[in-house]
């Protein structure tokens, strides 16, 4: 009798040991779906986040681009002077005023695309060559986690000259000048990063008039 009660209970432990290894197995197929649905969604939602901040950031810059215009016969319309920094001179004729744009790639503190104005407070914009107007000292941030480089490609602004459809205007040349500018911007959410940031890449060509206004 003894026997038979010691055989009954060694196979009801051995029931129970099977039994939470199974439950460990199941509550271990859970966790790790549950890990990779709460993966994939942080994942879309920092994509999301991120399209949508290029998105934003390539439409002003695109509109400040397509309104850039000479201030005077020593300075382009659209300098870049490094690869981090862009400047647009145009000019905002419902407030009478000369403005230059600066778009800033800034690695060193929060690893952002800003932009910021300067406007010049004469009527007429100073005849030296690349203007200030003023310094900039309120700067908007568009992008925030950008990357300065990563697997072979680096954040920042290239400027290319365009061909200008002079065969449509002669014997006189055309006054416009077309510039490309290529952009490149890599990003990761800084709040959810995820294993592989976004690389985005941009061409936005100029028309801008040879003379100034």
């Amino acid at each position: 009798m003894k026997s038979i009660l010691a055989k009954k209970n060694g196979f009801t432990i051995m029931e129970l040991i099977i039994t939470l290894s199974l439950l460990g197995i199941v509550l271990a197929v859970i966790y790790a779906l549950f890990f990779y649905v709460q993966s994939s969604f942080n994942n879309a939602n920092a994509h999301l986040n991120i399209n949508q901040q290029l998105n934003m950031a390539y439409m002003q810059m695109e509109q400040d681009i397509r309104s850039a215009m000479k201030p005077n016969y020593l300075t382009d319309a659209i300098i870049i002077s490094d690869d981090r920094e862009m400047h647009i001179y145009t000019y905002d004729e419902a407030k009478n005023k000369y403005i230059r744009i600066a778009y800033r790639l800034d690695f060193s503190k929060n690893a952002v695309l800003e932009r910021g104005l300067a406007i010049c407070s004469d009527n007429i914009p100073p005849a030296d060559e690349n203007p200030e107007y003023e310094t900039i000292t309120d700067w908007e941030t568009l992008i925030d986690g950008v990357i300065e480089r990563y697997n072979g490609k680096k954040s920042g602004f290239t400027l290319m000259s365009a061909a200008s459809p002079t065969e449509y205007l002669k014997p006189t040349p055309t006054p416009i000048v077309r510039k490309t500018i290529n952009i490149t911007l890599i990003v990761n959410d800084p709040d959810n990063p995820m294993n592989e940031p976004v690389i985005s890449e941009k061409v936005l060509t100029s028309r801008s008039n040879s003379n100034p206004k």
